[in-house]
């Protein structure tokens, strides 16, 4: 899926290879949780075409596995990789159910008084412009969202996939020096956000005239140090009692943080708010501005 998306030759090239040796091979990972016996990783291998499967568990459910593999096989059938006859009809079924399945777990998120981050994504798809460009420093919450953006141009989403946090917002400002006629958007999570070198970046985005908008995934927390806690550490203190050391975030007005700089900010709860403060902050950046959101979500 992602050499096709991306038009790496190379990569397309060896991924065109692998189909035609018969073997279909897809990692799930973050599946529901299940009995204790199921949870470690599992690796089927054999000597003819198979379908092989590794599963890591975690606590949201399976989401972007599930897509590439339908995808892969619905680009293998276009391309003549794969058998039309034999795997166009599951890859059909397979796609159709899972776009009707994201779709009403949009709809639900949408309809809800509060915003996770299920509706936080589908509303930016509401909104955000076709040639836009998403950049990503969220631990937890961009599983869930990406399947909802509207990322179908080659060069459309960029994350921070190794190394420490702290790296977001000058990733995004890197993406925006090298695609100027484009607007690019920052999701980051609170806690991420926090890492980042706030001041420099954001001079640096005034500095050399790099408009970008700063999502802010505010959940009041690091989600991903209580997870590792639970999950490493399954008995342990924190687990038990239900403390947290170092987990919860009492932050700033993250809004108002680029006020320094005349960038615009804004805030928002509620589906209502958020779809007026991201037209607004929207708009801020065609204008040349840097505008800084900060969405409140349940979790």
């Amino acid at each position: 899926a992602l050499p096709t998306v991306n038009q790496d030759p190379v990569q397309l090239a060896a991924t065109t290879q692998f189909l035609k040796s018969g073997f279909i091979s897809v990692d799930i990972f973050a599946a529901s949780p299940v009995e204790k016996t199921g949870t470690e990783m599992v690796r089927r291998l054999g000597e003819g075409p198979q379908l092989s499967t590794g599963m890591a568990v975690g606590e949201e459910a399976e989401t972007s596995g599930t897509g590439m593999f339908a995808f892969a096989m619905v680009t293998g059938v276009k391309h003549g990789w794969l058998e039309a006859g034999t795997y166009g009809p599951a890859a059909r079924k397979a796609w159709l159910a899972l776009v009707a399945k994201l779709d009403a777990d949009a709809k639900k998120a949408v309809a809800a008084e509060k915003l996770d981050c299920i509706a936080l994504a589908a509303i930016v798809a509401e909104q955000f412009p076709k040639d836009g460009i998403v950049c990503d420093e969220t631990i937890t919450h961009m599983p869930q969202m990406r399947p909802h953006l509207p990322l179908n141009e080659p060069q459309s989403f960029f994350r921070v996939t190794g190394g420490a946090l702290g790296q977001g917002i000058g990733a995004t400002l890197g993406v925006k020096l090298g695609a100027k006629d484009r607007p690019v958007m920052l999701f980051i999570g609170d806690g991420s956000f926090l890492y980042n070198p706030i001041i420099q970046a954001f001079g640096a985005s005034k500095q050399y005239q790099l408009p970008v908008l700063v999502i802010v995934c505010n959940n009041q927390k690091y989600e991903a140090m209580r997870k590792g806690h639970v999950l490493y550490y399954e008995g342990g203190v924190s687990d038990t009692t239900k403390v947290h050391y170092g987990v919860y975030i009492d932050g700033p007005e993250y809004e108002k943080l680029g006020v320094h700089f005349d960038f615009f900010g804004a805030k928002a709860a509620t589906p209502d708010e958020l779809r007026k403060a991201l037209k607004e902050c929207l708009a801020e950046v065609k204008n040349g501005r840097t505008a800084v959101l900060n969405v409140s979500l349940v979790k």
